[in-house]
């Protein structure tokens, strides 16, 4: 009887430190697919008014992952961006027109940027390049921003200038988002409710090893 016992108790602690090993392994893997947060800043039209001041331009932080906005003739759309890693970098606009265009339809402008904000005028940076939706060359066009090898990291000043047209949309994903964005905590993944199909796996798992510890032992 007191072998029983003892038998029933080693195999119990083995069924329940099996249950402990594949628990965690699961937690593992979920924190390991956990993706980090994306995080977009919309220009939107309420902010307009603002964002036509070049000495007041919306401030972009480093964990942004993505920009996109409208705008029409004679907008200008000023963002600050900060957190800019050092060295080579570029960002690629793209800009797009509506889905039909006739012969009729032509948009534009041009794209400009700082290492630093604005200080004369919304035209005070260097020109990174001008682009043109129509009909002939097509409702996509795409401007990119070189930052040059020099580039000290920090501050980018970047400035929309629509100079005619109407609906047209804007993205650009920032490259940078990845090597400055915080790592997931892998603390707040842990406390995460295990789904009740997580736990009837990990049960019949846990039964399956003890069956075996059984036969072992008889």
């Amino acid at each position: 009887m007191v072998q029983r016992g003892r038998s029933f108790s080693i195999e119990f602690k083995n069924v329940r430190a099996c249950a402990a090993r594949i628990a965690a392994a699961a937690v593992l893997a979920a924190s390991l697919a956990a993706p980090v947060q994306a995080v977009t800043a919309v220009d939107s039209d309420a902010d307009r008014a603002g964002r036509d001041d070049y000495k007041s331009p919306l401030s972009i932080g480093p964990e942004a992952t993505r920009i996109e906005g409208r705008g029409a003739q004679h907008d200008q759309d000023h963002f600050l961006l900060s957190g800019v890693p050092a060295g080579p970098q570029t960002l690629t606009l793209i800009f797009e027109g509506p889905e039909e265009v006739d012969w009729s339809y032509s948009a534009g402008g041009q794209v400009l940027w700082l290492d630093r904000p604005f200080e004369w005028s919304a035209w005070d940076g260097r020109r990174a390049g001008g682009f043109q939706l129509d009909k002939r060359g097509g409702a996509l066009a795409e401007v990119v921003v070189d930052l040059g090898e020099s580039f000290q990291g920090g501050l980018v000043h970047l400035a929309l200038h629509f100079t005619h047209g109407r609906d047209i949309a804007y993205s650009a994903v920032l490259p940078w988002a990845e090597t400055a964005a915080p790592s997931p905590d892998r603390s707040a993944v842990i406390a995460t409710p295990l789904p009740a199909g997580g736990w009837m796996m990990l049960s019949a798992l846990a039964l399956a090893a003890g069956l075996r510890s059984r036969r072992r032992a008889g």
